[in-house]
């Protein structure tokens, strides 16, 4: 129970760091997605707390976990911050796309993060679904950059791996 708490307060100490680290980098406003409510960022981290906890959580709670860990990994690409950005993602991921394994894809994805002057990314609209022992959350995207303005939705696809939830997959699809 001591060691859950030690980690909740790093983890919690980490997206405040998170958080401080983008409102310095970025004179921007804050928008909050549409589908934002303070029950569901509570429920949120009523699943983190069960987590740590060693207690099992429910379908729900598991949901709104891993929509939380997804909005954490959007504002740590919009920060810029590639190493909380990158630690999302699983060793074994495979970026289809490109035909890349995690190595290229953090090259590949770091050298377009660090290139790009303006960097926006807003995440909204989530769904969360279950195939055996991953979970698919998928969600709107609107990024822009100096270059690029896209929207689409976008699928991130969850293993547990042991150590936490963690990004194996991920596809786009342009609307």
């Amino acid at each position: 129970q001591e060691m859950a708490q030690v980690r909740v307060a790093a983890s919690e100490t980490e997206t405040r760091q998170i958080i401080q680290r983008d409102r310095q980098r970025s004179q921007r406003r804050v928008t909050v997605p549409p589908d934002f409510t303070l029950e569901s960022e509570a429920r949120a981290l009523a699943a983190a707390r069960a987590k740590l906890s060693g207690q099992a959580m429910t379908q729900e709670q598991l949901k709104e976990h891993l929509i939380s860990l997804t909005r954490t990994w959007g504002a740590a690409w919009n920060s810029r911050d590639l190493e909380a950005y990158f630690a999302f993602y699983d060793p074994g991921f495979y970026f289809s796309e490109k035909n890349l394994d995690l190595l290229g894809f953090i090259a590949y994805r770091g050298d377009l993060i660090k290139s790009a002057g303006i960097l926006e990314i807003e995440l909204s609209y989530f769904s969360v679904s279950f195939q055996g022992d991953l979970a698919l959350v998928k969600f709107r995207q609107a990024y822009r950059s100096d270059h690029v303005r896209d929207l689409g939705i976008k699928t991130l696809t969850f293993k547990d791996n042991g150590s936490g939830w963690k990004i194996i997959a991920e596809t786009w699809q342009s609307l």
